[in-house]
């Protein structure tokens, strides 16, 4: 799918869709199914489908294999790693090759563990997408650092924890704790 068709289902507002489908290319023109239901959309249901071109040239025909990189190897591996291109052979019947980049001092535990990593790649994907990993040691781009949940005062702290009593999983409870806390610090 083209870009410029997605663009209009993100944009259903008349004064930012000014061209009507009778002025556009044939190619570009929207389909009866594709004007139903045009209201504001969720990014992540409409992410995977606009970056999947960019991703495709690439090598990744799955572009959930980027997205989702941490949830499917792992943080342990997905800290010291990053996937770059996915290289298919001549015959369709082999895997793939993952090219990954990895931080020069964790290459020998990622090579020691590439059947771990392919198990987990192909589990994700329900069948041996993936058959080898083709390691190449760089350094890794900075990732942001998020600081720590601010401090929050006496009577704040014990109206966040009276709001997260009812919640049994620790988890979710951590995350919900967080997520209070960045909320009320930003209070005047």
């Amino acid at each position: 799918m083209r870009l410029a068709r997605v663009l209009p289902s993100l944009f259903p507002s008349p004064t930012l869709n000014t061209m009507d489908d009778e002025s556009r290319p044939a190619d570009v023109r929207m389909t009866a199914d594709e004007r139903r239901g045009q209201g504001l959309r969720s990014l992540a249901s409409t992410l995977p489908r606009i970056t999947s071109s960019a991703v495709r040239r690439r090598g990744f025909l799955e572009a959930e294999l980027v997205l989702r990189w941490a949830a499917i190897v792992g943080p342990e591996f997905a800290a010291e790693t990053l996937p770059e291109r996915l290289v298919h052979p001549r015959r369709r019947e082999d895997g793939a090759t993952l090219h990954v980049r990895c931080a020069g001092g964790f290459a020998p535990t990622l090579q020691h563990s590439t059947p771990v990593v392919l198990e987990r790649i192909n589990r994700f994907f329900g069948y041996a997408a993936v058959t080898g990993l083709a390691i190449r040691q760089s350094a890794l781009p900075d990732r942001p650092v998020r600081s720590a949940a601010p401090e929050l005062g006496e009577s704040e702290a014990e109206v966040l924890a009276r709001r997260l009593d009812g919640i049994a999983d620790p988890g979710l409870r951590a995350a919900l704790e967080a997520l209070g806390r960045r909320v009320l610090a930003r209070r005047p």
